[in-house]
């Protein structure tokens, strides 16, 4: 089934809460963290929520790459919170809770977390998160920019990733790109 994968497919879906999210959909980016990092940089405003069809330079903790062919839902969101930088570190942890409850319909399988950066159903990885940042001079965050990417019944996995990584059983990019926000709306302060 086709399903339309654009910023207004994924911005109808988002909840009253989520609303604070500015959807932008890009075809093929480096890596939509990349992207906002040099958004950021240029003074885009909290909220943007960077989609992209397919990247050429996902990445993960410590410079891990991540394979990201189309198919998959690969976004990544602008934050800038008010705190000091060493009080950020649960970001990447209430990202990791958003995308279990928002892949969770998605799936039969059972979802969970591996600390604190993936998201596994049975067994497999299904979701990469990645939080970056830059931090002012005075030691408060200038801004994070949390991504998520995840694996669709629609985007081919390389071969050599099929043994330990699953994808969601649905290929409607909009919709798990939707949960993805609406749950990361939910559990933001």
């Amino acid at each position: 089934m086709e399903h339309t994968y654009s910023a207004e497919a994924v911005r109808s879906r988002l909840s009253s809460e989520a609303g604070r999210f500015h959807p932008v959909l890009l075809e093929t980016v480096d890596s939509t963290n990349d992207y906002l990092k040099r958004e950021a940089e240029k003074g885009a405003p909290e909220g943007v929520a960077a989609f992209a069809v397919a990247q050429t330079g996902g990445k993960g903790r410590l410079g891990r790459s991540f394979a990201s062919p189309p198919g998959g839902v690969y976004l990544s969101v602008l934050l800038r919170p008010a705190l000091p930088a060493r009080r950020t570190v649960w970001l990447t942890a209430l990202a990791a809770v958003a995308a279990a409850e928002a892949i969770a319909p998605f799936t039969v399988g059972v979802v969970g977390v591996k600390w604190v950066n993936d998201v596994y159903i049975g067994g497999k990885k299904a979701v990469g998160i990645l939080a970056e940042g830059a931090v002012l001079p005075d030691g408060r965050l200038s801004y994070a920019v949390v991504g998520m990417g995840v694996n669709l019944a629609g985007g081919a996995l390389p071969a050599a990733l099929a043994a330990r990584a699953c994808a969601l059983d649905t290929d409607d990019r909009a919709a798990v790109a939707a949960a993805m926000l609406n749950r990361l709306a939910y559990w933001l302060p």
